[in-house]
């Protein structure tokens, strides 16, 4: 009886199966067949579901190298029939966490800003992407390799330090010079504005001097535009002192410009020197990582 049960079930897996793997012939008969070819694959199950924005389209057949072994090449079949996709996609090989801290391989499609015309069919070649773990980029550095790039960063951080600094006092200078240019450019505003009025008044009183039916209120007349005269006069030399002040106070926020534009130069040039290190960090291959991990590249 027990041999009947082990045999009834034994029978039950084969059909399981083999069904299953007349399935999966079967849907790869109409599939569409795609290459994804990878200048620097880091090594994965061999099988691996494919995705097209969360949602599973396919999977890979075989991984094998290129007849040069100049790269990677791996087999991609993809399933509904209806999914259309321009030639120019990208293939990226990614990691997800499954079952807490279990990491498992899947195969995103990223979809090009500017799509081809011209749609994908079986047999085209499509660019695959590499995705490095960082873990794994660190194992295989040796214990030289990490101090350096320890003293990397810090030497990057008292960098950047010394760059923000400067611009803090940059930005602290401008703010000073405003001021004190605002407060003078007020004072002489306000006194100008003063010697207008009193201008004003003064042909006024003028004019009711001229007035031959007021020609015996003229003597008071002259007397108090007399008065608005002396205090014009005051006016025009407290303008005149403040002038005197502003003059000064710009031929010395004329020297702390030139120092401010010394300073920011200096800035401007570890600037740009930190940016053609990046950049040309960044053009060699894995410069995202030499860039946080090793040493940025200077020619």
């Amino acid at each position: 009886m027990k041999i009947r049960f082990f045999t009834v079930v034994f029978t039950i897996i084969l059909l399981f199966f083999a069904f299953n793997q007349i399935y999966f012939i079967f849907k790869n008969l109409s599939a569409t067949k795609i290459e994804a070819h990878f200048g620097a694959l880091r090594p994965f199950g061999g099988q691996a579901d494919v995705y097209f924005r969360g949602y599973k389209v396919g999977r890979t057949l075989k991984i094998r190298p290129a007849d040069d072994y100049s790269k990677s090449v791996v087999d991609i079949a993809l399933y509904p029939k209806d999914l259309i996709l321009p030639k120019n996609i990208q293939v990226q090989l990614r990691k997800k966490t499954v079952f807490f801290k279990f990491q498992h391989d899947y195969f995103e499609i990223i979809y090009p800003k500017v799509p081809q015309k011209e749609l994908l069919s079986s047999g085209d070649f499509v660019e695959g992407l590499n995705t490095i773990d960082v873990k794994d980029y660190l194992a295989s550095q040796d214990s030289d390799s990490l101090d350096e790039i320890k003293d990397n960063l810090q030497s990057a951080t008292k960098s950047l330090d010394k760059a923000l600094l400067s611009l803090s006092d940059l930005f602290e200078s401008l703010d000073n010079t405003v001021k004190n240019s605002q407060k003078n450019i007020q004072n002489t505003t306000e006194n100008i504005e003063i010697i207008s009025k009193n201008l004003a008044q003064m042909s006024d009183r003028l004019n009711q001097v001229t007035t031959l039916k007021r020609m015996d209120n003229s003597a008071g007349n002259i007397d108090i535009t007399t008065d608005y005269v002396k205090e014009s006069a005051k006016n025009i030399e407290e303008i005149t002192k403040n002038l005197s002040v502003l003059t000064c106070n710009l031929a010395q926020q004329s020297s702390e410009i030139d120092s401010i534009i010394k300073n920011t130069n200096s800035v401007l040039s570890s600037t740009s020197t930190i940016t053609k290190g990046l950049n040309n960090t960044l053009s060699k291959n894995f410069g995202v990582f030499r860039l946080l991990f090793g040493r940025a590249v200077s020619k």
